[in-house]
């Protein structure tokens, strides 16, 4: 069978037979200009997220995903899952970054999170932001091909003068 299938079918009996299980879908939205969904989820034993966003302009994005080990230590089990709610984009098992292209549509986050033991504590957290394109290197590499046909074009100037002034 498919991993990812696997995890998501794992993820989703764990919720339901954890204590505190939270299927419901939560509306995500953004702390500032460049984040699409910014949440923090406090974890009591075990707990099964989904987390709806929706993106307006295609683009690349960043989904993090951070475990920030409080009160006292990191949790037991963290994965997430990205969906289009048909089609998989990515999934992180733990900590990291997931970029991912998305075109304009809701999207939806699964998150499954289990703490040492059913009365243990943790807190975890999820943003996505848009990836940035990289428009300084760009700006570069277009300043130095206008430079390069500059200088082509002048020395070729400089060469037809030198052969017009040499035949008269």
């Amino acid at each position: 069978m498919n991993r990812r299938f696997l995890m998501l079918l794992t993820s989703v009996m764990l919720g339901i037979i954890g204590t505190t299980a939270d299927a419901s879908t939560v509306k995500c939205k953004g702390d500032s200009d460049d984040s699409v969904c910014a949440t923090t989820q406090t974890v009591i034993g075990s707990d099964f997220s989904v987390f709806s966003f929706q993106v307006a302009e295609e683009g690349f994005f960043d989904l993090n995903l951070f475990d920030y080990a409080f009160p006292s230590q990191p949790l037991d089990t963290l994965s997430l899952l990205l969906t289009t709610g048909s089609r998989t984009l990515g999934a992180l098992n733990g900590e990291g970054v997931l970029t991912f292209f998305a075109a304009p549509g809701h999207y939806f986050i699964q998150v499954f999170a289990a703490a040492e033991s059913d009365n243990a504590v943790g807190l975890y957290g999820i943003d996505v932001v848009v990836n940035p394109v990289p428009l300084p290197s760009a700006m570069i590499l277009l300043a130095s091909g206008f430079f390069a046909f500059w200088w082509f074009s002048r020395r070729r100037t400089e060469t037809c003068e030198g052969a017009i002034s040499a035949l008269a």
